[in-house]
């Protein structure tokens, strides 16, 4: 009788995955009005076996004129990171993309993610300025989420005065039975430094993606 004898050869165990990571955006499009900021939330997942630094850096896309950041820039394990992406009133609209870059160097490893951003151009409004006026006063009003930005430029655009250092009012009302806020957003500008000696043409920008009404006071 003749016995075949099978030998079966058993694969050869294979090496563990590498450690690594993952990086991600929660809500990874955002849009805003020119001069608001876009946050990110950033998610960095460790592998069991990793343990490793890994470096945080924005490496493209961040608007024209504006620092972007990471903070914190650095992870030791799985946590998140706040990406802020800032934009100025004169912020082109369009839609960009930004990324960012986390590497480790032992081991080496690097993974990218992108998020986009959307910019809606501000509201342009005239204000007529008559000789002797000190003071311009904006008020916006919406209804629900945002954030306001306003911006008051003179002739030709000069001078340009921010909301920085004006004297700037915040406040929500809540009618009857809803939770749903109404903001009062209402910025005072001394424009004392620059008081026409005749009837000039200024101009208010609103940054504001919701739907919104402006009210202008000059006196």
């Amino acid at each position: 009788m003749l016995v075949l004898l099978q030998h079966s050869q058993e694969p050869p165990d294979q090496p563990p995955p590498p450690s690594d990571f993952t990086i991600t955006a929660t809500t990874p499009s955002q849009t805003v009005g020119a001069g608001a900021t876009a946050s990110y939330t950033l998610t960095i997942t460790y592998s069991s076996t990793l343990t490793a630094t890994v470096n945080l850096a924005v490496t493209s896309g961040c608007p024209s004129g504006v620092s972007c950041t990471v903070g914190p820039n650095s992870v030791s394990g799985s946590g998140t990171a706040m990406l802020n992406v800032p934009t100025l009133i004169t912020t082109p609209s369009g839609t960009t993309s930004v990324t960012v870059t986390a590497s480790s160097s032992s081991p080496s490893l690097s993974h990218m993610v992108t998020v986009q951003l959307t910019v809606t151009g501000p509201g342009s409004y005239a204000a007529i300025v008559h000789a002797g006026v000190t003071q311009v006063v904006v008020t916006v009003t919406w209804t629900g989420s945002g954030t306001g930005s306003v911006t008051l430029a003179g002739p030709g655009g000069t001078p340009t005065l921010s909301e920085s250092g004006q004297v700037v009012y915040d406040r929500l009302t809540y009618a009857s039975g809803s939770s749903t806020p109404t903001n009062i957003h209402r910025v005072t500008f001394n424009i004392s430094s620059y008081s026409p000696t005749s009837v000039q043409t200024w101009t208010v920008l609103v940054s504001l993606s919701a739907s919104y009404t402006v009210t202008i006071e000059v006196s």
